[in-house]
């Protein structure tokens, strides 16, 4: 066992009386990695105190709510979209959601796509000579570009597309912890090498960009250490959500009927309802049911 991953609660996480210290002390290469979907969740609620985020997602949140309180105004939006964006499908703006940060990126990316059309509504509600001329003055004043831009970098350097800008050096910390799994440092760095000027060959395009895809074109005989540190690249649980959502697919099985189900029973029938993509031939489940021992033959 080389991994392990959990979400942020106390009892999951615990460095001393957790559970992933509990399997750290049987298993002491059992790294413990966060849920990266429960870390981008407390990112983004962590950074609505930083002023400028804060700032941009109010200023959304305004020209959302001034759009929306006028069917005279979104009238307006629709026809600066059809002038400026004739290709763009949406013609309304999508409100921020109040409970999950994580759900907001599709009102900012439609922000961000439509800005122009939104400022030349803005611009021509001004020109206008009603009440709501002030509050679109100072909506147009308030939009900022800058507000608008956000990275996220990613530092995977043993990805063929990262390892062809970097060296042995920011592999280092990750030889240290898979010590027993590797080779001499000097056979991993002059592996690390050989790996490096063979991806630099290729074109970039042409470069693997998961570990799933590099482990497809790496052979395991000429480069073994860089197939260990990908094949754990590739098996290290990286996010737990998908696994939370089996919880849902349990409630909708055991219900108050199924109750004294077996534990058997029960896993057979979540793998049914989780997996529901693939399909299952009537052959096959009569095979197996009839292949099983019994004191009566089947006769088909």
């Amino acid at each position: 066992m080389r991994g392990q991953g959990y979400n942020g609660s106390a009892t999951m996480r615990g460095q001393f009386r957790g559970v992933q210290a509990s399997i750290k002390e049987k298993l002491p290469l059992a790294l413990y990695t966060h849920c990266s979907s429960h870390s981008l969740n407390l990112c983004l609620s962590d950074a609505s105190n930083i002023p400028s985020i804060r700032n941009c997602m109010g200023v959304i949140k305004e020209v959302c709510r001034f759009f929306h309180m006028s069917a005279k105004r979104t009238e307006m939006l629709k026809l600066m979209l059809s002038d400026c964006c004739p290709e763009q499908k949406k013609k309304k703006l999508i409100s921020l959601c109040e409970t999950r940060w994580v759900e907001r990126h599709d009102s900012v990316f439609l922000f961000k796509d439509i800005l122009e059309p939104i400022l030349l509504s803005l611009l021509k509600i001004e020109e206008e000579s009603s009440d709501s001329a002030p509050k679109a003055h100072a909506l147009s004043s308030s939009i900022n570009f800058k507000y608008l831009s956000f990275a996220v970098a990613s530092l995977q350097h043993i990805l063929p597309e990262f390892c062809t800008k970097t060296d042995f050096y920011s592999l280092e910390a990750a030889f240290n912890f898979y010590e027993e799994d590797l080779s001499h440092k000097e056979v991993m760095q002059s592996e690390f090498m050989l790996w490096k000027e063979k991806l630099s060959q290729e074109k970039s395009e042409n470069l693997p960009k998961t570990a799933i895809s590099s482990l497809e074109k790496c052979d395991k005989t000429f480069f073994p250490n860089i197939y260990t540190l990908l094949k754990l690249l590739a098996v290290l649980p990286v996010s737990v959500a998908t696994v939370e959502r089996s919880f849902s697919s349990l409630r909708r099985l055991k219900t108050y009927l199924r109750n004294t189900t077996s534990e058997r029973r029960l896993n057979g029938l979540a793998m049914l309802s989780i997996h529901r993509d693939i399909k299952i031939r009537d052959e096959e489940v009569l095979d197996k049911f009839v292949s099983a021992p019994r004191n009566l033959d089947f006769v088909l």
